[in-house]
Formats: C-alpha cells, sequence, structure tokens
C-alpha cells in the first residue's frame, strides 16, 4: 500500500505492511512496569508488526513513522489502549524505524495494547497517515 506522511506536497513511499502476531499476555507480566491508573487491572495484548519498504525513496526521512499508523479493535469495538514501554520489555520487544528505510529494508516491532473487562483484541487496522484514503476504509487483519 502508499503511505503518505502528512502534508500533501510529501512523496507517497510503497510499503508492505503485515500483522505477524496478536498475543493475549498476563498482568503478570506486567510487574515493574509504571502503568497509569486508567491501565492498572487491564491484560495485554501484543501486537507483532513487519513493514518493508518495497517502493523507492527513503521512508525514514519523514517524521512520522507508518507503525503509528496502526489501531487495535477489541471485541466490542472499541480502539485499544496502547501502553508505551521504556526500555527493554522482553515479550513484546519494540523495534525501532531503520536510520535508512530504503528500497528491501525490513523492520519488526511490537505495539502493547491495554485491553480492560475481559475484552480481547480483534482485528488490527493500517489507517495510514490521516487525510487519506485509509483513514476511511482501514485495511484490517482479523486475530486467530
Amino acid at each position: 500500500m502508499d503511505y503518505k506522511p502528512g502534508e500533501s506536497s510529501k512523496p507517497a513511499y510503497r510499503l508492505q505492511l503485515t500483522v505477524l502476531g496478536i498475543k493475549k499476555g498476563s498482568q503478570t507480566e506486567l510487574d515493574g512496569v509504571e502503568l497509569e491508573k486508567s491501565e492498572q487491572g487491564k491484560t495485554p495484548y501484543y501486537v507483532t508488526l513487519r513493514i518493508e519498504n518495497v517502493g523507492s525513496g527513503d521512508a525514514a526521512a519523514e517524521d512520522s513513522q507508518p507503525a503509528a499508523g496502526f489501531e487495535a479493535v477489541d471485541d466490542r469495538g472499541q480502539q485499544g489502549q496502547e501502553l508505551n514501554v521504556i526500555g527493554t520489555f522482553r515479550p513484546c520487544p519494540s523495534g525501532t524505524e531503520p536510520t535508512h528505510f530504503t528500497h528491501g529494508v525490513t523492520y519488526q516491532t511490537c505495539v502493547i495494547y491495554m485491553v480492560g473487562g475481559d475484552g480481547s483484541i480483534v482485528e488490527e487496522e493500517w489507517t495510514g497517515s490521516g487525510g487519506e484514503a485509509y483513514s476511511e476504509n482501514p485495511i484490517v487483519w482479523k486475530a486467530g
């Protein structure tokens, strides 16, 4: 799909996006992680993503990352609450976009979503970078 960061004058990049897995974690895996009050008591879900630049240009030259266009949706149709952990978190290792994200370069990352009330993540969506066709018609991967 085409990734068009921010302003309309910016070039579009051709990316291959893949959701490698959606895995339910446990609250005990979060021991030692400082949680906001709204995150406490919720269950973590780990979504592993792979992003490859299959076009031309250097997508790393842009301010926003393609991974930022991903959102999780739970079994009640609500957007998952993303949890950012500073440092290394073994159950869901986050990768960083390569310095030179040019043709053929791939990176993998993991995003943590917190879900409460015995809910579960049922799909992952890619909405792009706002203001484009994907925000109204996201690309969807179903869990399981």
